[in-house]
């Protein structure tokens, strides 16, 4: 009987596996499944005696050839997985500088619309300032006094338009960017006083629990109101503007932030008591 013989390692003893030909014996060295240390025997090779596969010259030039194979193939794997894993984080770092270039661009052109609007009521403004004077009497026809109360009236009356134009500018630009509205908790609807009350409005009650954002009376009313109003009210009125503006069915998580910010907006475009005759409502929606 001619051919090889291997043993084969098995839990209990070893199996001996034979016989193959040479071609089968040289292919199961180079595919790996006979190893440096594998018994291998044939009765003309190694004249029936038992040996390792690595003495055996045919046998391991096959093992250290199908070896170095499958080495470069793990080699070529592994660089073609770490080729893809950079072109994954390559592609999600180019998608991340496309969405910050986009909210750039989103918010210049949101800063440009705030500005072109508070030029184009600065035109009018001064435009209403020149018809004003066009269709005023001459000086000839008036005495002095006329002339110098009449002059005072335009000069404030345009002073209060770039006020408006001001804060139309600063209101735009305040809101423009705020686009994440999600419902604001039960908890940010109240606040203690301190002392065991909680208010709303400019009121305090003991226990009785109200939303900052009610009790809120400046819809209707002067500037001249308005800056003599408590800061409750003045924010409780400007989350009903909020409201209203963005024509929300909920209360937004940033209600607050947003009421505060036309707040601050309004009171610093009508300081020193130019807009005074002008009405809340209308310096809110401008």
């Amino acid at each position: 009987m001619t051919g090889w013989f291997y043993r084969k390692s098995g839990i209990f003893n070893d199996d001996t596996i034979g016989p193959i030909a040479d071609e089968e014996f040289l292919r199961l060295a180079y595919d790996g499944k006979l190893k440096h240390e594998t018994l291998a025997s044939h009765p003309v090779y190694t004249r029936g005696q038992w040996t390792t596969v690595s003495q055996i010259p045919g046998a391991r030039a096959k093992l250290e050839e199908g070896a170095d194979l499958r080495r470069d193939a793990k080699e070529a794997a592994a660089s073609e997985k770490a080729r893809q894993k950079a072109e994954t984080k390559a592609a999600a770092a180019e998608l991340k500088q496309e969405r910050l270039r986009a909210l750039e661009a989103e918010r210049q052109a949101q800063e440009a619309e705030g500005q072109s609007h508070a030029e184009a009521i600065r035109r009018r403004a001064s435009n209403a300032s020149q018809n004003t004077d066009t269709d005023s009497p001459t000086a000839q026809d008036e005495p002095a006094t006329h002339n110098v109360t009449t002059q005072a009236t335009q000069q404030q009356q345009t002073v209060g338009w770039l006020v408006i134009a001001v804060s139309v500018g600063m209101f735009v630009i305040c809101f423009g960017t705020m686009n994440n509205d999600s419902e604001e908790s039960a908890t940010d609807f109240y606040e203690d006083d301190g002392g065991g009350g909680v208010y709303s409005g400019d009121s305090y009650g003991d226990g009785a629990q109200r939303a900052w954002y009610s009790g809120g009376d400046l819809h209707t009313k002067r500037i001249a109101d308005w800056r003599t109003a408590t800061y409750a009210n003045r924010l409780a009125t400007c989350a009903d503007f909020v409201m209203a503006l963005k024509k929300y069915d909920y209360i937004p998580a940033d209600l607050r932030s947003r009421a505060q910010e036309l707040e601050s907006c309004i009171s610093e475009s009508v300081r020193g008591g130019i807009a005074d005759d002008l009405s809340v409502s209308e310096v809110a929606a401008t």
